[in-house]
């Protein structure tokens, strides 16, 4: 067997192969061979350690092996049988299931993963490969306990299959990702994750050069690990050295090689002077999303009489039951009410004041069906998340994210959070001095606003009654301005998918400013909006079309009371606009803002600690990365995932929403109407100083504000959505 080229994770491995005359440590003699090149000789930066997740399919019968020789004819070397190495575009497949919901990102997050039952990472052998060791120093230095024998066992290493073939474990050449099936599973293993290398690596072509990349076909998923989490073990490095004798061209191919890397720039200042890069570029991100949640208590303290049945749980479930089928009368238990399907399904297409169309009734018994599965309290009773709620079939809610899911993933959809919010920020870090290089940072700031919805037994109704009793639909369409993003504008089509987008509110960002040690930088956002029925009540020809469809349905004699009785309050309860900052009119309409208010200190030590310039009063801690509304719950995510908030590790919310103190007359500090002032009032008021919707005073739903501020300082107006 010729081998044409040799990588070593240290030079004396090289000189060993090169002759003394020529500088290196090897003397021929009978049985050994001095075959290395010299003028080939180079010390490779061959990449960054990368975590490396299995997508659950592979190439060929072998599965990653490598291909046999022994048939007839034999395999050329370097050839592929059908999903094998040496750098093969099929080769760096798994066939492990994915991992459900997306693997980790980070070290930590790889370390939270492992301390599930059951779940096992796949590695080089750190005794005889540099992307062994430095995933070892990663994992240890990141709190795992690293076991790779017996009882326990969490780690597989080497370059084959355990003897019981339930697992396999990465398979390096030399400890690059010149990969020959990482992370494979030949015998039906489950190891979904590997720590392997992602850099300057190509395909090297064994029988012509000139060379091609690799990893861009790789159908699996590869992150790269922040330098930090290994940054006890080092630079990865390695040098290799072209042979003399090996296949025809092959040695060609390995100096094509070697040369295209001695011209990165990025490798090479990687190696100046060090065995790791003198510079680096780190990248953070902290995300919050505001989620409303399927178990939100809904109870106020509204005063009884308020006539809204949206002053508790037990108001609102006896409305929707009296109006679906049968119930107690939301404002007075004693008396009985009856519904839509309390009346028979007519018989017929042509409808009569003795029974309910039959699309309505349709319409009505779906709701029904939801009220009874939901209940009062959701229908879960081990605290995970109810399928069906008052929150879930009245639109409000969110689904719960699963921690275990990164924040670019969770909240992909704008129907999945309220708010959502992301600071990135970008430097250069000076390894020598562990500082952060003048003029190299940037930073940004991103606030969407989540879509609200009108109920299906809302539209589905209103569709229904034009089916059975020719009644057209009222025309609900209408424009949100800064819908969704600040200035953007969208058009609403509720009959479509119910959406009616949030409005963002205007923003501000201070962008990261470096500290006077040159080893922190801190950053200040707050932003947010209003739900999406306000911007749709505050145009009145919306309040106009619903009131006349209403007034429609009540002058026929053909339709029975409750459906005429229904009709009259989806109209009070989702549309109505009385005119005067619609002091009277939808009290979802007048929902207050909700909002963010994120600072942060982010240091080259690789720490985030909150920076606010005064506490939150309402929540203990008192200080934290991100401040909010009372209304909903709040998620914060570091770097994507998710932890708690001062940017330890997490598995849970950070704050409950608070319905009682959110839906709060403007009497005192304890409500969401004012200025916020977050040492004050806690999470009371908002950054807009939008105030309760009193007649000609107040601020109806179509108020959009110019000027903003932070709530730990309050005294501070922009009128600006960006400063330095």
């Amino acid at each position: 067997m010729r081998i044409d080229a040799l990588l070593g994770v240290d030079e004396a491995t090289v000189d060993a192969l090169i002759p003394t005359e020529d500088g290196g440590t090897c003397t021929e003699s009978g049985s050994v061979e001095c075959n290395g090149q010299v003028w080939t000789k180079t010390q490779l930066h061959s990449g960054t350690l990368t975590i490396y997740s299995c997508s659950g399919s592979w190439a060929g019968p072998t599965k990653g092996e490598d291909p046999s020789n022994a048939g007839t004819p034999p395999l050329a070397f370097g050839a592929d049988a059908g999903g094998s190495g040496n750098g093969r575009p099929q080769s760096p497949r798994c066939d492990a299931p994915p991992i459900s919901g997306g693997a980790p990102k980070t070290i930590p997050g790889v370390v939270s993963w492992l301390a599930a039952s059951g779940h096992r990472i796949a590695v080089a052998d750190p005794a005889s490969g540099a992307y062994g060791a430095a995933s070892k120093q990663a994992l240890v230095q990141n709190g795992f306990t690293w076991t790779d024998s017996g009882a326990g066992q969490n780690v597989f290493r080497g370059s084959a299959c355990d003897s019981a073939g339930t697992a396999c474990k990465v398979r390096l050449e030399s400890g690059t990702s010149q990969v020959r099936g990482a992370v494979t599973a030949n015998a039906g293993g489950n190891t979904q994750l590997g720590l392997v290398a992602l850099g300057n690596i190509a395909n090297v072509n064994w029988t012509s050069s000139p060379l091609s990349n690799v990893n861009s076909v790789d159908p699996n998923t590869w992150t790269k690990v922040d330098w930090r989490a290994y940054s006890g073990y080092g630079g990865i490095t390695l040098w290799g050295v072209v042979l003399k004798g090996g296949n025809p061209r092959a040695a060609e191919a390995w100096e094509d090689l070697f040369w295209m890397w001695s011209l990165d720039s990025t490798i090479q200042t990687a190696l100046d002077g060090s065995d790791i890069a003198s510079t680096s570029v780190v990248h953070r991100t902290l995300t919050a999303a505001s989620v409303f949640d399927p178990a939100q208590n809904l109870d106020s303290e509204m005063w009884h009489v308020l006539d809204t049945p949206l002053r508790t749980r037990q108001t609102l479930y006896d409305w929707a039951r009296g109006h679906a089928y049968t119930g107690p009368l939301w404002n007075n238990r004693e008396v009985g009410k009856e519904g839509v399907t309390y009346f028979p399904r007519c018989l017929t297409t042509t409808p009569d004041v003795n029974c309910s169309g039959q699309k309505t009734w349709d319409a009505a018994n779906r709701w029904w069906q939801q009220i009874q599965e939901g209940g009062l309290n959701g229908n879960s009773s081990d605290g995970s998340a109810p399928s069906m709620s008052i929150p879930v079939w009245m639109a409000m809610a969110n689904p719960r994210p699963n921690p275990s899911l990164p924040a670019s993933e969770a909240f992909k959809d704008p129907n999945s959070y309220k708010i959502k919010s992301t600071v990135d920020v970008y430097y250069v870090l000076d390894r020598n001095t562990g500082k952060i290089v003048d003029g190299s940072v940037s930073s940004s700031y991103d606030v969407r606003i989540g879509n609200a919805h009108l109920p299906f037994f809302v539209t589905d109704f209103m569709k229904a009654i034009e089916a059975d009793y020719g009644i057209a639909k009222p025309y609900i369409d209408y424009l949100t301005k800064d819908a969704l993003i600040y200035g953007d504008q969208k058009i609403a089509h509720p009959y479509t998918d119910g959406d009616t987008p949030g409005q963002a509110y205007m923003p501000h960002f201070r962008e990261a400013q470096v500290h006077p040690d040159g080893t922190c930088l801190s950053f200040r956002a707050v932003g947010g909006g209003v739900h999406g029925y306000r911007p749709m009540v505050a145009h009145k020809y919306v309040n106009d079309n619903v009131k006349a469809w209403v007034d429609e349905i009540k002058a026929r004699p053909d339709i029975n009371y409750t459906i005429r009785s229904l009709a009259g309050d989806i109209y009070s309860m989702f549309f109505k606009n009385d005119g005067s900052n619609n002091a009277i009119g939808s009290m979802i309409g007048n929902a207050p803002p909700i909002w963010q208010d994120i600072a942060a200190k982010v240091c080259t030590d690789g720490s985030v600690k909150p920076f606010h310039m005064a506490p939150n009063t309402d929540w203990d801690p008192a200080w934290g990365l991100v401040y909010q509304s009372y209304m909903p719950d709040l998620y914060v995510y570091v770097d994507d995932y998710m932890t708690n908030n001062v940017g330890q590790p997490s598995t849970s919310r950070v704050h409950t929403g608070d319905w009682t103190n959110f839906s709060n007359l403007p009497l005192g500090i304890g409500n969401a109407y004012g200025a916020c002032d977050s040492t004050g009032r806690g999470s009371g008021g908002n950054p807009w100083n939008i105030a309760p919707p009193l007649p000609w005073a107040g601020d109806g739903p179509g108020e959009r504000p110019t000027e903003v501020r932070h709530c730990d300082a309050p005294g501070v107006i922009f009128d600006t959505t960006v400063t330095p």
